[in-house]
């Protein structure tokens, strides 16, 4: 069987799990690149040069970061701070919406999200509204906020990077090349 058909293979049956809800999601991550390895398709050093990827460092920084600030207490204090701002369920969706989106401007989305849950889920606890009510606004401020420059998405960075390598340096993406589309978005 060729590599590329036993990737596909390992492709969907990751996503059915993923699906199914079976698993961890962790877990069914890390039994992709073992299903590619031993089945041949890559090698062992594949699989590290993935795993030190800046962007897989970053996001693991980022939610070492947000379970800290959960513990330290900073997280409860910081929600205070805001439900001096937002005495509403609507404001505080509307200021927490704001806050994802600039943060993820300058920090990887998925590590603005994983900073802020700690604060939001302490907001929604002290002011006793659903956590989902205030996570949403989270994670779509982030997620739009991270069109604005090339470090907010890992996407982002993957697709600067690519064009700088197959560009061989004759082409350069500068730091908030995305704003101009991501902001009229």
């Amino acid at each position: 069987m060729s590599p590329a058909i036993i990737t596909l293979l390992v492709l969907v049956v990751a996503i059915i799990i993923f699906v199914s809800d079976r698993l961890p999601m962790g877990l069914v991550a890390f039994m992709v690149p073992m299903a590619l390895y031993f089945t041949g398709v890559i090698d062992a050093k594949d699989i590290f040069a993935s795993i030190v990827n800046a962007n897989v460092i970053l996001i693991v920084a980022m939610c070492v970061l947000g379970a800290a600030f959960f513990k330290t207490g900073l997280a409860w204090q910081s929600s205070k701070i805001l439900l001096k701002y937002a005495k509403t369920e609507r404001s505080l969706s509307v200021l927490i919406f704001l806050i994802g989106g600039v943060m993820s401007a300058f920090v990887s989305n998925s590590g603005t999200v994983a900073v802020l849950i700690p604060i939001v889920l302490g907001i929604a606890a002290s002011s006793q509204i659903k956590p989902i009510k205030l996570l949403m606004p989270l994670v779509f401020g982030a997620t739009i906020g991270a069109d604005i420059s090339i470090i907010g998405s890992p996407g982002n960075l993957i697709a600067k990077n690519t064009i700088e390598t197959f560009s061989k340096g004759s082409l350069s993406v500068p730091f908030f090349e995305y704003a101009k589309i991501g902001i009229p978005l």
